[in-house]
């Protein structure tokens, strides 16, 4: 787990760590088809660990949020896949999905060949999103993660 010190973020648990911003109980973004999901670190972990690298460095720069909490980055998201059920057999697809539970936000790439040009790609356009979902949501006040202002 990781520490971190100061007043903003989540709050501490008894020990000082960070308690994390997974979910007990995470929802069912695909519902009926949740099952055939699993983590895309089991697939490939490199890939994985790129992707979840190039989103957190982009998504904290374009959200202002402080490059220190990249290490935290990780407890924030998830990425899975799935044989993309909907293309014909032996098509070769899969489907992609990052959810990210600082903003409650769920982002697929359908129809993906397992390119990892493509996969980044789509992150850094995830990382562009979830950016706007911070500067929409300071709208009402401070996020989780901004500095003290």
């Amino acid at each position: 787990m990781v520490k971190t010190s100061g007043r903003r973020g989540r709050e501490f648990g008894q020990d000082g760590d960070v308690p994390s911003w997974r979910p007990e109980s995470p929802g069912d973004p695909d519902d009926a088809d949740e099952w055939r999901f699993t983590p895309l670190d089991d697939h490939d972990p490199a890939l994985a660990a790129e992707m979840i690298d190039r989103y957190g460095r982009r998504w904290l720069r374009l959200a202002g949020l402080p490059a220190a909490r990249l290490t935290e980055v990780p407890d924030t998201v998830e990425l899975r896949v799935a044989d993309d059920w909907h293309e014909p057999p032996g098509a070769d697809r899969r489907v992609l999905r990052l959810t990210s539970w600082y903003t409650g936000s769920t982002y697929w790439l359908r129809e993906w060949d397992g390119a990892r040009d493509d996969a980044m790609a789509w992150v850094e356009d995830v990382a562009d999103l979830q950016a706007h979902n911070v500067h929409f949501d300071r709208r009402y006040g401070t996020t989780p993660w901004d500095p003290e202002r």
